[in-house]
Parts: C-alpha cells; structure tokens; sequence
C-alpha cells in the first residue's frame, strides 16, 4: 500500500527551496557493495500435495570471490554464511513461466553472542562442581574429630 510506497522511495519527494537553489528530498534504497559475487544456477519449489503452499525452496548458486568460485545450496532454514555476511532463502517469485529467488542478506554482528553465553555458562557450571567437590572432599577426609572419640 501507500506506507510501503512510501517507505521504499517511491514517493516523488518533497521540493524545497533556499537561497536559489532547489533541493529535493527523496527516499531511496541504500546499496551495500558484498566481497563476493552470487549467480543463481537453479531453483527448486517443492509444495504441499494438492495446494500451491511451499514446502521446501532452495537456490543453486555460484558464489566467485576471493579468486575462487563454488558451488553452495541456500534453502529454508538452511543459509549460506560468507565473509561477514548470512544470505537466506527468504522467498521465490513466478512471473511469465520463469521462477526467481529471492535471498535476504543480512550482516550479523552480535553472532558471537551465543558462543561467549555457553562458553560463560560453562565455565560457572565447572566453577560450581569443582567447588562442590572440594567440599565433598574436604568433608570426607575432614572428619568430625568430636565423631572419632572412644567412650
């Protein structure tokens, strides 16, 4: 509708003007150069037995970069991660008898994230067992000396 329209540049934009000069503000997409180059070789669509819903689509792509080129499979659930950068599968198209692919590439930044939580979680729980031990042990080999008394 109008909002998305106007969200992604398609409004004309406002004109204003100071001093002589004209200026006009506009909204547009920014464009985000990527370290690597991407080619669709194939897409797949597979869907639910007896409707149109998608079960399953994956892409087929050459990604060249860095001197090399391979060959990698990006389907649902399933993105390719590459220099910094995650491409998903997010949606496919179909338009005068020829399908598309449509990838959502996103930079993620806090992906460490996890990895430093369990690493920290681990620690605590190595921290938690060996200080349990130790006082299981010191109990142990500790004992009452009031308990070892002969009557």
């Amino acid at each position: 509708g109008g909002i998305q329209h106007l969200a992604w540049g398609g409004d004309p934009g406002k004109s204003l003007a100071v001093g002589g000069t004209r200026y006009r503000d506009a909204l547009r997409r920014i464009r985000y150069p990527m370290p690597f180059t991407v080619r669709l070789l194939e897409f797949k669509k597979e869907t639910h037995t007896g409707t149109a819903v998608a079960k399953n689509y994956e892409s087929l792509v050459e990604i060249r970069g860095g001197g090399s080129a391979r060959q990698v499979r990006i389907y649902m659930n399933h993105p390719l991660r590459e220099a910094g950068l995650t491409l998903y599968q997010s949606s496919y198209g179909e338009a005068d008898g020829r399908e598309s692919s449509t990838l959502a590439v996103v930079r993620n930044v806090g992906w460490w994230l996890p990895y430093a939580s369990s690493a920290l979680v681990f620690i605590g729980l190595c921290l938690h067992f060996m200080l349990m031990f130790y006082r299981r042990v010191v109990k142990r080999d500790g004992a009452d000396p009031a308990g070892s008394r002969s009557s």
